[in-house]
């Protein structure tokens, strides 16, 4: 996400969908608890999915190919109740938690995928000690998107300069408006 506002930054949102997952433990105490997470660990990897979303991720990079090699820290407030505009959100089993001590990298591009890496505590509740989650994976850069300032209007070739700005034109497919105040762009998957 660019914002009208400050084209110079670039606002990340990563999202991560299915399994499988991996869920090292932290130890359980009970035999309940392990259970628990042999279940979670059984579902995660064969029986069911997840995803993880983490937002307002902020890299000041040029071009969205100089997300190759970058590397965040971020740990999310714990927002309970866990709703759907917390920063942070971590989904399996039935269950949402809030993705804490969150560490990102972004490794080798190859067209618009990059080697990432994820890992953070999914907290289910106030004071949980939470789950160690691991992620590797390709992610793809799928949509780069202009936000406007609400009291302004729309305008999508002013979008199209500054997403030209932050991508090459033949990187990205046509404008749409999918918001009254946004202007999105789909980033082909051909892209050098």
């Amino acid at each position: 996400m660019i914002s009208v506002a400050n084209p110079l930054a670039s606002f990340w949102t990563v999202r991560i969908e299915g399994g499988p997952a991996q869920i090292i433990p932290s130890g359980p105490k009970t035999e309940e608890e392990k259970n628990h997470r042999a279940r979670m660990e059984k579902f995660l990897t064969n029986e069911g999915g997840c995803w993880a979303e983490l937002s307002d991720i902020s890299f000041l990079v040029p071009s969205w190919r100089d997300l190759e090699g970058q590397r965040a820290t971020i740990d999310v407030e714990t927002g309970f109740p866990i709703l759907p505009g917390n920063a942070g959100n971590f989904f399996y089993a039935t269950e949402h938690n809030v993705p804490v001590k969150n560490k990102l990298a972004f490794g080798r591009r190859r067209g618009n995928g990059f080697k990432f890496s994820w890992s953070f505590v999914a907290e289910a509740f106030p004071g949980d000690e939470g789950l160690q989650v691991e992620v590797e994976t390709t992610l793809m850069f799928r949509k780069l998107s202009v936000q406007f300032l609400e009291d302004t209007s729309t305008d999508v070739k002013q979008a199209e300069r500054i997403a030209f700005s932050f991508a090459q034109p033949e990187d990205l497919e046509l404008a749409k408006v999918e918001m009254p105040d946004c202007v999105s762009f789909r980033v082909k998957e051909n892209v050098a």
